[in-house]
């Protein structure tokens, strides 16, 4: 289902391959980093407001298609997975994919992000998405990292 879903403000994948237990997806190539390489490793200055405020709007834009078309797969978005294209514009990638486990949870990997009520039961609902996204827009805001102990 997430190799189906197309949009101009995500990551693109382009096709996959799974040899034996090993599995590999494809997506498009995005050549200018990450949101949190040109966030909080800056050498020159820092990510201008503008940039902040258009990647805060292509954000929404990308979870509100992904929403559209009910998908409720973003838990744990972060800035280590909003790239850049070619152009500058950002995407969103990886779709805050998690593994399962056989208890029939599922399992963030980046606990700075992780809603609260995830961590507690093991469960994405729909706020989970929103706590994400939040998170983001605080890191925009400060330009500084969520430590994990937060």
């Amino acid at each position: 289902m997430v190799g189906n879903l197309r949009h101009k403000r995500l990551v693109n994948l382009i096709g996959c391959c799974a040899e034996g237990d090993e599995r590999l997806l494809v997506a498009e190539y995005m050549p200018n980093d990450t949101l949190s390489k040109h966030l909080f490793h800056w050498e020159k200055q820092p990510l201008p407001w503008e940039m902040r405020l258009r990647v805060a709007y292509h954000i929404a834009q990308a979870l509100e298609h992904c929403n559209a078309q009910g998908l409720k797969i973003y838990h744990d978005l972060n800035a280590y997975r909003v790239l850049f294209d070619e152009e500058g514009d950002p995407r969103l990638s990886s779709f805050g994919l998690m593994k399962n486990s056989r208890d029939g949870k599922s399992y963030s990997t980046n606990l700075a992000y992780t809603p609260p009520e995830f961590l507690r039961t093991g469960r994405v609902i729909p706020e989970s998405v929103v706590y994400s996204y939040g998170t983001v827009l605080l890191d925009l805001l400060s330009g500084k990292h969520i430590p994990p102990s937060h």
